[in-house]
This record gives C-alpha cells, structure tokens and sequence, in this order.
C-alpha cells in the first residue's frame, strides 16, 4: 500500500478502487495501518450494500428473531456514545446547513399538499401528546418562543430585520445576565427582548434594535425610544 506525504496530508490507496485519499477518506480499523481500513469508505459502503442485498432473508429472519435484544443493545450504545454524537450532529448541521434548509425548502414545496394532509391526520391522532409535549417545550425554551413571537410582532408591524436565538444568547451574556435598566440578573425575572426604537416608530427587528431588559422594565419602557445600552457603559466607567 502506497503512502506519502502531500501538504501535510496522508494519502493512503484503496486497495479495491485504486484512489488516493486522506485517511479520512477511510473507516476506523484498530490493526490497520494507521489505524485505517485497507479499502475507502465509499468502497465499503458498496460492499456493505451488495453484501445485505445477497444475505437480507437472513438478516431479517435474525431480527425478527431478537428484536427486544437489538433495542436493547442499540439503546445501550446510544447512552454510551450521546455526547458524542450530539456534538457531531450539531457540528454537521453546522457545516451544511444552508445546504440541508434549501433542500428542505425544496421539498416542502414540491409535497406541500401530502404535508399538509399528513399533518393534520397527525394532530387529530396525537392531540393530547402534542398538547402536553408543547406545553413542555415551551417551557424549557423560553428564548425561543420569546424570538418566535417577536418575529411575529415585527412582521405584523411590517418592520425589517430578523435576529436569531443565539444572537439572543449572545446578547444577554455580552451584559452578564442582567437588565440593561435595573441591573436584576435573569435568574430573578426572566429577560425581554426591548426593541430600543420601538417597531411602532420604525424601528427594525435586528440585534443591534435590541436590548435585554427585565419584563417590569420593559412594560415601564413601554413605547419610549431609550438605549440603556448607554447608560450601562457610563455606569460600568
């Protein structure tokens, strides 16, 4: 097996293909040089999926046979290794998530009807599940339904501009917690989005419009155009 060294990168042969490829180009194997398959990902993939197709009256008589034990062991691994993959998840979501928006974009225009249609079938069925889990949901998820609902606001005022939940977060902890106004920490009362120039003057529903104020300070604000952003600084030299 042929390997050398290119701008710092292995390369390493497959032995069925004949490519060329970083090492990882191929899957993890303990007694393999470098700790890799001889044959590359893609090769392996072809062979696993030949390999089902010859032997899959097996494999399903093999599960049907011990379905309890598969969960079981599936189950265990998944504990085992959740850290993992959750942070893998969220880093490849991370790297195609234009990507996989577009495509889900795509396709609920292409399906709107069959989605439409599923999911009302859904929610007569699941009424009572979907209730409960919401409701819970909710509230674990505080920022989100607070950005879901000034999203909504902002664009029922037709006012431009949208910010994100982490942008949110971001904010908040660029201010240690706190309210901009009264300097109470969010573990005391919850923090609000306050549109400094308020969406009913012009003002625009982006991060730079807003500051995290206490919901009591919020509602004493009400419509004034005030930047306690300011006021913070002067009390912070």
């Amino acid at each position: 097996m042929a390997i050398d060294m290119e701008e710092r990168n292995i390369l390493k042969t497959c032995t069925k293909c004949a490519r060329r490829l970083p090492l990882d180009g191929y899957g993890n194997e303990k007694k393999g040089r470098y700790g890799r398959r001889s044959i590359c990902r893609d090769c392996a993939s072809e062979y696993t999926r030949h390999y089902y197709q010859k032997n899959k009256d097996y494999y399903r008589a093999y599960a049907a046979a011990n379905e309890k034990r598969i969960k079981e062991r599936k189950h265990r691994w998944y504990l085992k290794n959740r850290e993992r993959l959750c942070r893998e998840g969220h880093e490849n979501y991370l790297r195609n998530r234009d990507k996989r928006l577009l495509l889900a974009k795509i396709y609920n225009e292409q399906h709107k009807d069959e989605i439409s249609v599923w999911q009302r079938k859904y929610a007569a069925e699941h009424r009572e599940e979907i209730r409960v889990n919401g409701g819970r949901w909710e509230r674990n998820n505080p920022d989100y339904i607070r950005t879901k609902n000034a999203r909504r606001r902002a664009k029922t005022s037709q006012a431009t501009g949208c910010y994100t939940q982490v942008e949110w977060r971001v904010l908040k902890k660029r201010y240690g917690f706190r309210c901009l106004c009264c300097d109470k920490p969010e573990n005391e009362e919850p923090l609000t989005a306050d549109h400094i120039v308020p969406l009913s003057k012009g003002g625009r529903n982006s991060i730079d419009n807003i500051q995290p104020l206490c919901l009591s300070c919020n509602s004493k604000k009400g419509v004034q155009a005030i930047d306690f952003r300011a006021v913070t600084k002067e009390r912070s030299e």
